[in-house]
């Protein structure tokens, strides 16, 4: 039976189940809360006003009861909100409305007169539970005034004001110690691919509606990547009322930036079907963190090669659509169907000496999405979904002409068909879920490349190599020389490179050496369909004044290894009332697949015929496949209501490692490998304080700290020098998601009336661990490529690293017209205000060189219908 076919007998079997006994229901990430309103007698109460909102989030949403007295807020990110009712001669009413899962919470509110005061509420069956994990709700100011020319391209900047997220280049982000080992839940469909700008296009974050970021406790729903789980929820058109809504925003900036982008959506007279679509069109000539920038490079023939902020040839243009499609037939039935487009093409930038050679190499990234659900509601207790889900996602990497060291050219196809179908039930006390994840990847991975610098890999004098029609290699070193000099050597040069050397015949004419054969292009295409079965069970529920969230997860993966691991996960919280502190402790077992891009180059046996003999020699076989993370993570955490004034949230944590994942950069070219580090040790401290919102001020302070060590060998990767690994020689090391202090904070002031929000952002990095020690300096400032960078770096310490830096943004947005549901607004922004110059990593192993983008100016408008 073929993988597919395996899926299809796992989806029907799925079906079966949910015919035969309760609905499972998908993770969704928004809810319903519901309600009606009355008079002391029980009389229904028409147009009267009920605000559901955050107070330290600036979440906000109005509704007007019916004739019948009733209320709903549709696609309610989960979250502790405040609900408000009121009506002229009513006493009003105001209640804490928690939703934590997809069962429609109710709020029945019994208004009395205002004179009296008399008011009675009456909710569900839910009970209150205190959080056992560490989350953190993105406030709706960041999410609905998002800071750039291209907006589109935030939800990383978005998720890094969560604490423990540290920034690295090209859109990747260290979730607690972890490489980008991160899954997006976008409506209650889990996205594991990477997503940064290298390997595809990432959500629009004008799009979202609410998002969660995740980082200790995870619950066992969610696995494949766990480091930090970003549940979004999305925009709909079902809720706003109208039968159309919209808006319309042009804007531009720095480096030739441009963005113009459109939203319309609206809901039928009955409310039961909505609509929302979305699409934007970007460019700019700073597209990715490039390897050089601001600085002069000064070459020994005398040629001079300068780049400003953007770096050398960075440009490039992005477009998303999204379309969201929704459909309640009934109180019992939600049909919802969500389109996910992207494409972007880029320049990948450049060094000053490929600069000079003419080198312009570019990438296209495509993907489509498609995500159909149905949600059922049995009763009042239970709630059901199945949703299948499509993704398609390409990456194609172009040759040109002048490309040095090295020409290559990679063209990827990632596809994912599967589905999710989950059961919830809440009462008594309980949130209880089940329910399965079961898909299929077929892979196709083309990968080419040939040495075009004789410095790259420079052949020693006097060697001896026949060349063979399968590219493998026949090589003797000088004879003269000891064991101890040909390791020397083996730092620097690999002699099962020679045979994709274009310049190896003119080396060896050079230096007295003898080759045997032609030298040709390495080239490999691999082609492998993969399998993931998931299934978990978990309960969350409350004793007194303790919570008490458990459950276990089943994984079965099979790719380039087979494996079947199960995932216990606990945690308890307990609540201090009169203090209103909550203590919290979990242990979860994690189980992290590798990632799937660019796995099958490095993972199978040509790419193994590359490996330096030096690494073999370190580290064994010449071929160890990448398997499954396996980490014990504990967590320690309180979290405290702090009066009026907010509320503050510590939580210290471990993990303890096996096969830690993380990425082998080809170079600076945006080809990354995934790789497995043996054992790694991670610990950390994340606090984070909300302030409530008082006369339109508000804002939060992130802080963390995380210590990450890991002890070799390697597994999977292409490292074709011996220099890196022998820097590393089988001891622990620092590697490069360890930070010592990281922090972000925010003070934003909103003005609803006047239309006017003001945002000041400042963020501080210590610095990230560089692939570099302090006796390399004297041959980086010899090369233009790398001189430059050395200012950036802290050489004072333990381990070289990136200096410490601090980024100050600003924004200012006010409507400039507004008139009953119109507006339009201009909004212009401030990145990096004092022009900070700075590094996010510096010829790292598992990142290459990425410069901190200098100061920034955009400007919007934006037309609201």
């Amino acid at each position: 039976m073929s993988p597919y076919q395996r899926v299809a007998l796992i989806a029907a079997c799925a079906s079966l189940l949910v015919t035969a006994f309760p609905r499972p229901s998908a993770a969704q990430s928004a809810g319903v809360i519901r309600g009606t309103v009355t008079d002391a007698s029980g009389g229904a109460v028409a147009g009267a006003t009920v605000i559901l909102e955050h107070g330290t989030g600036g979440y906000r949403q109005e509704v007007s009861t019916t004739d019948e007295g009733r209320y709903a807020f549709m696609n309610v990110p989960f979250n502790t909100y405040t609900l408000v009712v009121s009506h002229p001669g009513f006493a009003s009413v105001s209640r804490s409305a928690v939703l934590g899962t997809n069962v429609p919470v109710e709020h029945h509110v019994k208004l009395g007169i205002a004179a009296i005061g008399e008011q009675l509420e009456v909710t569900s069956t839910l009970r209150n539970l205190e959080p056992t994990r560490s989350d953190y709700a993105i406030d709706a100011v960041s999410v609905q005034n998002l800071m750039s020319a291209m907006p589109s391209r935030q939800v990383e900047n978005l998720v890094l004001s969560a604490p423990g997220i540290i920034k690295d280049g090209k859109g990747v982000f260290h979730a607690r110690g972890a490489h980008n080992q991160s899954s997006f839940v976008i409506d209650g469909i889990p996205v594991s691919d990477q997503l940064s700008a290298i390997y595809a296009n990432n959500f629009d974050a004008r799009n979202i509606e609410g998002m969660t970021v995740q980082v200790g406790n995870i619950p066992p729903e969610f696995g494949n990547k766990a480091s930090a789980v970003i549940q979004v929820s999305t925009q709909s058109g079902l809720g706003r009322g109208r039968p159309i809504f919209g808006s319309v925003s042009l804007g531009g900036g720095s480096f030739g930036s441009a963005e113009a982008s459109f939203k319309l959506g609206g809901q039928n007279r009955s409310r039961a079907f909505g609509w929302f679509v979305s699409g934007a069109n970007s460019l700019t000539s700073r597209f990715l963190d490039p390897p050089f920038q601001d600085a002069t490079a000064q070459f020994e023939d005398g040629r001079r090669v300068t780049a400003g902020g953007a770096g050398l040839g960075n440009s490039g243009n992005s477009q998303s659509l999204f379309t969201r499609l929704d459909y309640l037939p009934n109180d019992r039935n939600f049909l919802k169907l969500n389109i996910v487009a992207g494409r972007s093409r880029f320049d990948v930038a450049r060094t000053p000496s490929q600069h000079l050679k003419g080198q312009s190499q570019v990438q296209e990234n495509r993907n489509l999405a498609i995500y159909p659900s149905w949600q059922h509601v049995l009763n009042e207790r239970w709630v059901t979904v199945v949703a299948p889900y499509l993704r398609f996602s390409t990456a194609v990497s172009r040759p040109s002409e002048g490309d040095t060291p090295v020409t290559f050219g990679v063209s990827r196809r990632l596809d994912t068909f599967g589905a999710v179908a989950n059961a919830t039930y809440a009462g008594g006390g309980h949130n209880v879920k089940f329910g399965i994840d079961a898909f299929a990847f077929p892979s196709r991975e083309d990968f080419t490349f040939g040495i075009t610098d004789p410095t790259f890999n420079p052949l020693p004098a006097h060697s001896t190599a026949i060349l063979l029609p399968d590219g493998t290699v026949s090589f003797a070193f000088d004879p003269t020389l000891t064991d101890d000099e040909v390791a020397a050597l083996l730092i620097g040069f690999n002699p099962n490179l020679t045979a994709y050397d274009r310049t190896i015949l003119a080396q060896a004419a050079a230096n007295g050496s003898a080759i045997t054969g032609t030298p040709r292009e390495f080239s490999i295409r691999q082609r492998r369909r993969g399998e993931q079965f998931s299934g978990y069970v978990q309960d969350t529920f409350s004793f007194r004044s303790f919570t008490v969230s458990g459950g276990v997860r089943f994984d079965r993966y099979r790719f380039l290894t087979s494996e079947t691991a199960l995932s216990p996960r606990v945690g308890v919280a307990y609540r201090i009332q009169r203090s209103g502190t909550t203590m919290r402790a979990s242990y979860n077992r994690i189980v992290q697949t590798p990632s799937t891009e660019n796995l099958l180059i490095s993972g199978t046996a040509p790419a193994a015929t590359l490996v330096n003999p030096l690494t073999i020699r370190l580290f064994g076989s010449r071929t160890r496949q990448i398997r499954a993370e396996r980490a014990h993570w504990v967590e320690i955490g309180a979290r405290q209501r702090v009066a009026r004034a907010g509320s503050l949230d510590v939580a210290v944590f471990r993990k303890r490692v096996r096969d830690l994942h993380d990425n082998d950069q080809f170079l600076n070219t945006t080809i990354i490998f995934p790789i497995a580090i043996s054992r790694g040790r991670v610990q950390g401290l994340d606090a984070r304080f909300e302030t409530a919102r008082v006369g339109g001020f508000g804002g939060y302070v992130s802080v963390g700290f995380v210590q990450a060590l890991v002890t070799p060998p390697f597994s999977g990767g292409l490292f074709l020098s011996g220099a890196s690994v022998d820097t590393f020689a089988g001891e622990e090391f620092v590697i490069d998601h360890d930070q010592k202090r990281t922090a972000q904070g925010a003070m934003q002031y909103v003005n609803r009336r006047r239309g006017l929000v003001a945002q000041l952002i400042v963020r501080y990095d210590g610095g990230l661990v560089t692939g570099v020690s302090a006796t390399d300096v004297p041959l980086l400032a010899a090369n233009p490529d790398t001189a430059s960078g050395l200012a950036l770096l802290d050489l004072g310490g333990e381990v070289v690293r990136v200096k410490p830096r601090m980024i100050l943004d600003a924004s200012f947005g006010i409507d400039l017209f507004h008139r009953d549901r119109t507006r339009a607004g201009v909004q212009v922004d401030a990145l990096n205000l004092t022009n900070t110059r700075g590094l996010y990593n510096y010829l790292s192993v598992f990142g290459g060189t990425n410069y901190v983008p200098p100061r920034t100016f955009n400007m919007r408008f934006k037309l609201d219908f």
